[in-house]
């Protein structure tokens, strides 16, 4: 991106001033569309659901069985709350290699501040998800339809409940944006060596 102008000048000299204005102006719609993109994912953003769950055993004829419930700690919905995908080191798991006493639940709907039950197994099968490190993915939609997902992963402790790292839209604010980081981190090592020399 950097290299267009370089490469104009070098090419049309002080003739390449229009061809350069004509740029930077398609640059700046550029930029100004991406922004306008952030603000209204920021601001549907601001509606999306965030969940907490807990584990609960009860025994039944047949033996233990573990529920997990998920409860809506936000102030707006969410909708067809489901497993969409069992996980192992990231790859997902064929549907019939998933555990037979896995029993799976669709919440239609999960009102704020409220729990169901989302799925439940026997302590056989949580061992097997701690031993294996099976992660399950969970699907949603929000007030909007648009899906979105958390994971749950098990440990001794109880189940842990995750999200994916948030990508913000606009590949050319983003790559700004990883520019000025780049600058920073060589502006801290630059200052970090000075003082090591003046010491």
């Amino acid at each position: 991106m950097l290299a267009i102008p370089i490469f104009l000048f070098i090419r049309m000299g002080y003739d390449a001033i229009l061809p350069l204005i004509i740029y930077l102006q398609l640059i700046l719609i550029w930029a100004q569309v991406e922004i306008s993109i952030r603000q209204l994912e920021s601001f549907s953003f601001q509606f999306e659901p965030s969940f907490n769950i807990a584990e609960e055993s009860s025994s039944i004829i047949g033996g233990n069985r573990v529920y997990i419930h998920v409860r809506n700690i936000s102030e707006w919905p969410a909708y067809d709350v489901k497993i969409v995908r069992l996980l192992k080191n990231g790859k997902p798991i064929p549907l019939n290699s998933w555990p037979q006493n896995l029993v799976k639940y669709t919440i239609k709907c999960l009102p704020p501040k409220k729990d169901d039950v989302l799925f439940s197994f026997t302590w056989k099968d949580r061992e097997h998800f701690i031993r294996k490190r099976v992660t399950f993915e969970i699907g949603y939609f929000n007030r909007f339809g648009n899906a979105s997902s958390f994971f749950i992963t098990f440990t001794e402790t109880g189940p842990f409940i995750f999200h994916e790292p948030i990508s913000r839209p606009g590949f050319l604010l983003n790559t700004f944006e990883q520019v000025a980081l780049l600058l920073k981190i060589y502006r801290y090592h630059l200052k970090r060596k000075t003082r090591q020399e003046r010491v």
